[in-house]
């Protein structure tokens, strides 16, 4: 039986690979969040999406769900997906707003690398109670197809190896064990970049379909 990490991090390779083929399929970032969640869902398999805490069944998959720990904010921010660890107990007040997270992803579309930056330590923060965090960091580049979208003379648009070299040096500073995936399409020269698959101890890995 695959490790629920395992399936959560194929379904980001495969969700990856699919936004370079298609990567008007969303027009918001909140769209994506819809998407991938769809597709983890149906790459659990029946038997273990829905998980028995106490006398309650909860969805494996979680939208929205609150960190653990506010990390120095005024109240506790939330996960743009969380997949719940398969064993849990309720023997705690309020037991369902601190349930045990296996995996958390963070997605960021047409997104500075100060996002990226933020999601990473917030991940990567002891109290994060996240066992495995991925960032997606998904960027479109055009011109007339709409305004959501960068274009390469953005202030803000960068060329792929500064952003490569960016995220790498984030993984390597503050990253922990999070791993990042960064894919770009440029509707502008033709271009795709990625999938790539970076952490802090490696070089970047190009994702090829299974």
């Amino acid at each position: 039986m695959s490790r629920i990490e395992e399936l959560v991090e194929n379904t980001i390779e495969d969700f990856c690979l699919e936004f370079l083929k298609f990567p008007y399929l969303c027009y918001t970032e909140h769209g994506l969040h819809a998407m991938f969640y769809a597709k983890l869902l149906d790459n659990m398999p029946v038997n273990r999406r829905i998980i028995r805490v106490g006398d309650k069944d909860i969805c494996i998959v979680q939208k929205e769900y609150s960190m653990a720990h506010r990390q120095g904010e005024s109240k506790r921010a939330h996960w743009d997906i969380a997949i719940l660890e398969d064993t849990q107990a309720s023997d705690k007040g309020n037991w369902y707003d601190f349930l045990k997270l296996n995996s958390v992803v963070e997605f960021g579309l047409n997104e500075s690398i100060d996002h990226l930056e933020r999601d990473v330590k917030r991940l990567s923060h002891q109290e994060s109670g996240v066992k495995h965090g991925f960032v997606v960091h998904l960027h479109r580049y055009s011109r007339a197809v709409t305004r959501r979208d960068w274009v390469r003379k953005h202030g803000r648009t960068k060329m792929q190896i500064e952003v490569q070299d960016e995220i790498q040096s984030i993984l390597r500073d503050v990253g922990g064990d999070v791993i990042a995936y960064f894919a770009l399409v440029d509707s502008v020269t033709g271009t795709k970049v990625g999938p790539l698959r970076m952490d802090r101890t490696s070089e970047p890995l190009l994702v090829k379909a299974r």
